[in-house]
């Protein structure tokens, strides 16, 4: 099933309206977990890194929830990599943060290749997404960042430590592949809640995990304070 046709709202046409709802609700699940980590009132680089990838992911959705989907036709296709941009700089930050948190088990050479590693991609992103403006780029970041950066490091930290912030944060992206699966196979149940809507609930879910994850990584009763975090 395509996009699943519009609305009208108070005499306002609304595109796409429940994938435009689902992108709200995976954005309140980010928004939500940058105001609980928020609450911990830590200090330090990891500390800032992780509330920066909810905060940045959660205005990444609500941009595809109003420009990329609702609201397209008051916007050229362009203003699209607004939200791309959100969502590639929040996988920096969770890139960087889980190198901050398993500092300890890796060798300083590594922490040093994989630090401009990650800039490097990112920078190619936007290299890469101004030249050919497809979405398929921010898949691709996403993917790179979250798979084989974040989930490597965290299980690896977690065989190493038994940390439970990384066995959290390594089953989370685990489950990530459940929406990209759901997205890329255009899995879907009816015209009004097709593979976007299911995608979105699914991340949504995802999203809850990580900040479970980060929850548990932050929180100092689990292990001695780590580089960039104080209790």
């Amino acid at each position: 099933m395509g996009d699943s046709p519009p609305i009208e709202l108070l005499g306002i046409q609304i595109l796409e309206p429940v994938t435009s709802l689902t992108d709200f609700v995976t954005a309140a699940v980010c928004f939500y977990a940058f105001y609980r980590l928020s609450q911990l009132r830590q200090s330090g680089r990891m500390y800032q890194l992780f509330r920066s990838y909810f905060l940045l992911t959660g205005i990444a959705m609500t941009c595809a929830a109003l420009i990329g989907h609702a609201f397209l036709y008051l916007f050229s296709f362009e203003w699209k990599i607004v939200g791309w941009a959100f969502s590639a700089t929040g996988i920096l930050m969770i890139e960087w943060a889980t190198l901050l948190f398993v500092r300890s088990e890796i060798t300083d050479r590594a922490y040093q290749w994989l630090s401009v590693g990650t800039l490097a991609k990112y920078l190619m992103f936007w290299i890469l997404t101004l030249a050919t403006q497809r979405f398929l780029v921010t898949q691709i970041n996403a993917a790179v960042g979250l798979v084989g950066v974040v989930l490597t490091l965290q299980a690896y930290h977690y065989r190493k430590t038994n940390h439970p912030g990384s066995r959290a944060l390594t089953l989370a992206i685990l489950f990530s592949f459940l929406p990209a699966i759901t997205y890329n196979t255009q899995l879907s149940l009816h015209v009004y809640f097709n593979h976007h809507d299911i995608s979105h609930l699914l991340m949504a879910s995802c999203m809850y995990l990580m900040y479970r994850g980060a929850e548990k990584a932050l929180n100092p009763d689990f292990a001695p304070p780590l580089p960039g975090q104080t209790a």
